[in-house]
């Protein structure tokens, strides 16, 4: 997470065991969803770091994004799901 205005890193999400192909950010600001190629979606508090793992996906996460009131995450795949 990098400051826009002093162009300094505020904080590093470290989780996820292969490359980040996807991220949304929820309107509130105060989480990011990631997606990666370990086949995982995860969910991360911008504040504290804290993280929580949506395992379900059989091959790379390509596609986040949420519904617009924000109380669903969708993923895409290259499982085809």
């Amino acid at each position: 997470l990098w400051s826009m205005f002093d162009k300094r890193l505020e904080r590093s999400f470290e989780g996820h065991e292969s490359g980040v192909y996807a991220l949304a950010v929820t309107l509130d600001g105060k989480k990011i969803i990631s997606g990666s190629s370990d086949k995982t979606v995860k969910i991360w508090d911008i504040d504290s770091g804290a993280c929580i793992n949506l395992p379900g996906h059989t091959r790379c996460v390509y596609a986040i994004t949420l519904t617009r009131d924000g109380k669903k995450i969708v993923s895409g795949s290259s499982d085809g799901t």
